[in-house]
């Protein structure tokens, strides 16, 4: 079965929704980031301090691709992955979910990958992404809730 792949805004609840739903699906749980920091040897805010946004997105889609064919896992990304068109093909090629959050419950402020902007801003910049390249969306006020919609709409 395809994996399950969650998109979303910085600080949506991708990877406590993930870890849940990965949980109660007796499946693998994968975070990109943990991914990205196990290859690269060092954090995304890392390189994006010492080396700039643009390595960073080439070495996150090197990452992505690394993930994309793996089967019945649940696979987290960071926020900003639907900013590069080249990762599309490796997301779709899995079920991608939105996990969506109320604004004022995202804390983007002081992540170097929101290059200052506010949640709104970023939102305004990211929304369209999320839900085109998106097969489902999910609301996450309560991570056990997200889970079970998820379940719901995946007929899990």
């Amino acid at each position: 079965m395809k994996s399950i792949i969650l998109i979303g805004m910085p600080s949506s609840g991708k990877t406590y929704v993930g870890e849940a739903l990965a949980k109660s699906l007796q499946r693998p749980f994968i975070d990109l980031d943990d991914v990205f920091i196990e290859r690269v040897q060092r954090t995304p805010q890392e390189v994006v301090k010492q080396d700039g946004h643009e390595l960073f997105r080439r070495l996150e889609t090197e990452c992505l691709a690394s993930v994309a064919d793996i089967q019945d896992a649940v696979i987290s990304t960071g926020g900003g992955i639907v900013t590069e068109e080249r990762n599309r093909p490796y997301l779709e090629k899995n079920i991608i979910i939105y996990v969506k959050r109320e604004l004022d419950d995202l804390d983007v402020e002081g992540r170097p990958l929101a290059k200052g902007l506010s949640a709104a801003a970023l939102f305004a910049e990211r929304r369209s992404l999320y839900e085109s390249w998106s097969h489902y969306e999910v609301e996450n006020h309560d991570a056990e809730q997200a889970v079970a919609d998820i379940r719901r709409l995946l007929n899990l």
